[in-house]
């Protein structure tokens, strides 16, 4: 994992020393997060976020990475897994705002070195399906569907994703290009009602009258009833299983298709 040098880093950015929590996201259940890798060491990590010395984050998060069983478990929930301990941290008030948000700067940083450093030595794949990842309007939340476009790539998918990828440009890009699957991050209990809105509106303009709908975040973890809600398709708490789905959902509607 290659260190920053940029000034805006947040590893060269000056932070105050914060008071640690004691436990981890004690309110999500842990089997449904993140079964391969103990609580205790996302703890870890999550602290090691939060601390003013860069060396000690990277050290912590070369370590979680090494017990992981590959690149894509470390992102798929050792950073998610992280992210939500530190959410639940900021919801009961043990830290602040203002740490999270450059605890998770770190955390995205990490994200993209290890997305450059797989895809560097990895050949290009497929794209024969393609997904357009976003969140719920007025979510701020970006970590989630930022791992979720890495790994759909590293996959071979043809990925849309991004900052800029939100609200009013998701819908005009349902309407001008033909997207397989559309993934939505619903992070907390407001986002339903803009979620369920902008789905809505995606599927009455896609130009793929298949389209199928995913969503993710801390609310998949939460609500067993979160598809119906959000007018979704599927919901999902892994990328890897969710691939799976996706790719057996769209199989079947091709072949509904072809018996038209």
């Amino acid at each position: 994992m290659n260190r920053s040098t940029s000034e805006k880093s947040p590893q060269n950015r000056r932070s105050e020393r914060l008071r640690l929590p004691e436990r981890y996201a004690s309110s999500v259940p842990p089997d449904r997060v993140h079964p391969g890798i103990p609580r205790a060491r996302l703890q870890v990590l999550a602290n090691a976020a939060l601390d003013p010395d860069p060396v000690r984050f990277r050290r912590a998060a070369q370590r979680l990475l090494t017990q992981c069983r590959d690149a894509e478990q470390f992102l798929e929930e050792g950073i998610s897994g992280t992210a939500m301990a530190l959410g639940t941290w900021c919801e009961q008030d043990q830290i602040g705002l203002d740490a999270v948000a450059r605890a998770t700067e770190r955390l995205e940083e990490l994200v993209f070195e290890i997305a450059d450093e797989y895809l560097s030595r990895s050949a290009a794949g497929s794209t024969a399906r393609s997904i357009l990842l976003t969140r719920a309007p007025g979510n701020h939340h970006t970590l989630g569907s930022f791992i979720a476009a890495e790994l759909f790539n590293w996959h071979g998918w043809a990925v849309v994703s991004g900052p800029g990828i939100e609200g009013d440009r998701v819908i005009q890009t349902l309407a001008s290009e033909r997207i397989d699957v559309l993934g939505v991050t619903v992070s907390e209990d407001r986002d339903l009602l803009p979620a369920h809105r902008l789905i809505s509106h995606g599927r009455s303009v896609s130009r793929n009258t298949d389209l199928i709908v995913v969503v993710g975040g801390t609310q998949a973890f939460l609500r067993a009833d979160l598809a119906r809600e959000v007018n979704a398709d599927l919901v999902a708490t892994h990328v890897s299983r969710a691939r799976i789905d996706l790719l057996r959902m769209l199989r079947a509607r091709q072949s509904a298709s072809a018996r038209r």
